[in-house]
């Protein structure tokens, strides 16, 4: 087990969940079990249900152990922020739920290199800063959920290399103006 609770155990369920073996893993239900950090996990975790709990942090390279892990809910807790490389070793991550947490900005290059990744849910936050090139080479990234934050400016470097991006939900967000550039190549937009 690591510093922050994060620790995998082969073929274990933890205890406080409940777990569902089938020929492409675990799925893991951790919801609503006033957790205050991630338990251990099954090395062969493809689904993670982590809400409505009181989670403050995620693991750096949270997904080392974890390779087949394909979707996680940690929305609904007291995460108020996602440091880099926290996502870096999850190729496989196809979705990703954050919302109605209390993060507050997210740095550059906190989601790069995610090629499977499909949905990305940060809504419900208090996001006020998203930083130069935080979305990068995401190319199957469809819908991006950022509404309901406390965004102000969104600078030109933040979303880039988005092919398939088709909908970017910015709603209910402090944004005032926007500078030039800031969707180029986005070619695939359909809802913003």
């Amino acid at each position: 087990m690591n510093s922050s609770g994060i620790g995998v155990v082969k073929g274990t369920c933890p205890s406080t969940c409940s777990c569902v073996d089938d020929s492409s893993g675990s799925k893991i239900n951790c919801s609503s079990k006033y957790l205050e950090r991630i338990p251990p996990l099954t090395n062969n975790t493809y689904f993670l249900e982590l809400g409505f709990n009181n989670i403050t942090e995620i693991d750096i390279q949270f997904c080392k152990e974890m390779p087949q892990l394909h979707t996680i809910y940690i929305n609904n807790n007291l995460i108020t922020k996602v440091p880099v490389n926290t996502f870096v070793d999850c190729e496989q991550l196809y979705r990703i739920d954050l919302q109605y947490n209390k993060i507050r900005s997210i740095e550059s290059n906190t989601f790069v290199n995610m090629t499977n990744l499909f949905y990305l849910h940060l809504e419900y936050n208090e996001i006020s800063v998203i930083e130069p090139f935080t979305f990068m080479d995401l190319p199957n990234l469809r819908i991006l959920y950022l509404h309901d934050n406390n965004i102000s400016t969104i600078k030109a470097s933040t979303f880039m290399n988005f092919p398939s991006l088709g909908y970017l939900y910015l709603y209910h967000n402090k944004i005032r103006s926007l500078v030039s550039y800031t969707f180029i190549n986005m070619t695939n937009l359909r809802l913003l």
